[in-house]
């Protein structure tokens, strides 16, 4: 078993938002639940922050969440059963500011 790990490209030719914009349909299968940098049940969107997830559990910054991940929210009886994806726009500790994929920050219905 190998123990060499890639460094990351100096160069980002595509972030996960570029992919998830690209084929939507594939971006599962393109992105495993092995890979996730960040997985949490209590998040939380306060009605004065809409575009902002918050979690008392989950450091995103830690975790290496960062600019142009994707994250997929799921909540029965709010978001389709395979959850809404969100571009994440910037990130501070246990916070992740939110936006729709492709879009401006602030633009469009927050999560």
């Amino acid at each position: 078993m190998s123990t060499n790990i890639s460094a990351p490209l100096s160069v980002v030719y595509a972030t996960d938002e570029n992919i998830a914009l690209r084929d939507p349909d594939d971006f599962a299968a393109l992105s495993p639940h092995h890979q996730c940098l960040a997985r949490g049940t209590d998040g939380v969107i306060a009605a004065a922050s809409p575009w902002t997830l918050t979690s008392a559990t989950v450091n995103f910054a830690t975790n290496g969440v960062a600019s142009g991940n994707v994250v997929v929210l799921t909540l029965k009886n709010v978001f389709v059963a395979s959850g809404e994806a969100f571009a994440v726009d910037t990130v501070s500790g246990n916070s992740i500011n939110l936006r729709r994929l492709g879009q401006a920050t602030g633009v469009g219905q927050p999560p």
